[in-house]
């Protein structure tokens, strides 16, 4: 279980989903729709066991309607 959190910090709402990129795997998303200014959201991603081995992993945020990209962030296995 991947689990992302999103925040809106800014002072109009975003239209945004959240992704979750593994190489060699087609790209994860969750729609978020319209994210309020203050509004946070929990995202998850359920994979099988083994699936996120490897490195370049990303997880992030990424606004519907152009190529804005937020908070990516790299995963590494504990």
């Amino acid at each position: 279980l991947v689990s992302q959190r999103v925040l809106n910090r800014g002072t109009a709402p975003v239209f945004c989903d959240a992704f979750l990129a593994i190489p060699g795997r087609p790209e994860l998303r969750r729609p978020l729709w319209r994210l309020k200014p203050g509004e946070v959201r929990i995202v998850e991603f359920r994979l099988p066991a083994g699936a996120l081995s490897g490195a370049g992993i990303l997880s992030g945020a990424r606004e519907l309607d152009g190529e804005r990209r937020f908070a990516i962030e790299r995963l590494t296995q504990p």
